[in-house]
């Protein structure tokens, strides 16, 4: 029989065991450290290394085939640079027109481990199917065009061959509260029920003084979805969860969620208007009223800019940070959570792909020429 001492002691000796063991704020960025990853150049692909014909235009996006091979997705030239693995010139793909096959205005681009590709074309809203060859010389084959009636913002194609798109709701559409992943059929046709659904991305409205849409943007502190797609898996991180969740996309179940936990910061008012007022300066609505619009931003940072996934099972995140908060730019995980390293810096250029050991920048030399930087990492 327990007396009523010893019932009132028990809960007060509870909370103090929980007080005393309750993480601090520095014990949670703590967790989120490890050893520093060792990086080392590799080298780099700029307009040297094309045809003396070719220059780059806007460098969009970076492909890696499971074969090696690097896939730069050029918008401005309305092409897709072939390299080998190790940065030499294979040749240029894809056609400026409206036939089969041929671009007008480059969108996402995916590149499948099986080598299918798919891409759309933001001005004929024209979904295309290519496979990549490798035999007998590296190339892209156009197999058939697919118009949908929304608009893609991500899609994969499984080993299986089923297709999946990313589908955000609209601005204007009240009624759509979530992102959804949703199978398509060759026609790029949606059926069935969506596969899976996401809160939908926070964003910032640019409205004029009649309430109309101007455009949209959001803030590295806005929450939003960071997807990842790999052979029959979706990976997901959340920008205001330092994190990930791995789904599989043949049942539609979460196969794994691993989180840490940091501490919120306040995003100070100061801020919040610098930010809203450098986006009206750079889309020239001047007219905007910036007092409104600074009370659509976040009251906290965001935690995570970026995610990505290396396929030999590591996954990046890259951290909001600054000098007051103490954690690292950029943390390795494994895929069962485990922290396997740091980069304590940021690194030279934007990242574009991590794959099967290296890291595949855009970076800009002092005269503001962009370039593909190469880079080796081990943790």
């Amino acid at each position: 029989m327990v007396s009523n001492q010893t019932a009132v002691f028990c809960p007060v000796l509870l909370c103090f065991l929980l007080f005393a063991c309750s993480p601090t704020d520095q014990d949670r960025v703590d967790r989120l450290r490890g050893p520093e990853a060792e990086v080392t150049d590799l080298f780099a692909i700029d307009d040297s290394s094309l045809p003396e014909d070719k220059l780059f235009g806007t460098i969009q996006q970076l492909l890696v085939a499971e074969s090696g091979e690097l896939l730069i997705v050029d918008s401005q030239q309305r092409t897709i640079h072939l390299f080998d693995g190790n940065g030499n010139y294979i040749d240029s793909e894809l056609r400026e027109g409206e036939g089969p096959g041929e671009v007008r205005r480059i969108g996402r681009v995916s590149l499948s481990a099986q080598n299918e590709l798919l891409l759309y074309d933001w001005s004929q809203r024209r979904l295309s199917r290519y496979e990549f060859d490798i035999e007998p010389a590296p190339g892209i084959r156009p197999v058939a065009d697919m118009n949908p009636e929304f608009y893609p913002r991500d899609f994969h194609i499984t080993p299986k061959g089923d297709m999946f798109c990313m589908i955000y709701p609209g601005p204007a559409d009240p009624d759509n509260e979530s992102i959804q992943i949703q199978k398509i059929d060759e026609n790029g046709d949606p059926y069935g029920e969506p596969l899976l659904e996401f809160a939908k991305d926070e964003i910032l409205e640019f409205r004029n003084d009649s309430g109309q849409m101007l455009a949209t943007t959001s803030s590295p502190h806005h929450k939003k979805i960071l997807p990842y797609f790999h052979r029959d898996r979706l990976i997901a991180g959340n920008s205001s969860t330092v994190g990930f969740e791995t789904y599989s996309l043949i049942t539609g179940e979460r196969i794994d969620s691993v989180g840490f936990t940091r501490p919120d910061v306040e995003l100070p008012a100061e801020e919040r208007r610098e930010f809203v007022e450098t986006m009206t300066e750079r889309m020239g609505f001047d007219g905007i009223q910036v007092s409104s619009m600074v009370n659509q931003m976040p009251e906290t940072k965001g935690k995570v800019r970026r995610l990505h996934y290396d396929p030999d099972g590591v996954i990046w995140l890259n951290l909001v940070t600054d000098e007051e908060s103490g954690v690292p730019h950029w943390i390795a995980l494994g895929e069962s959570g485990e922290v396997l390293g740091q980069l304590s810096d940021e690194l030279p250029g934007s990242v574009l792909q991590i794959h099967r050991g290296r890291i595949y920048l855009l970076a800009e030399t002092d005269s503001g020429a962009r370039f593909i930087k190469v880079l080796e990492y081990e943790v």
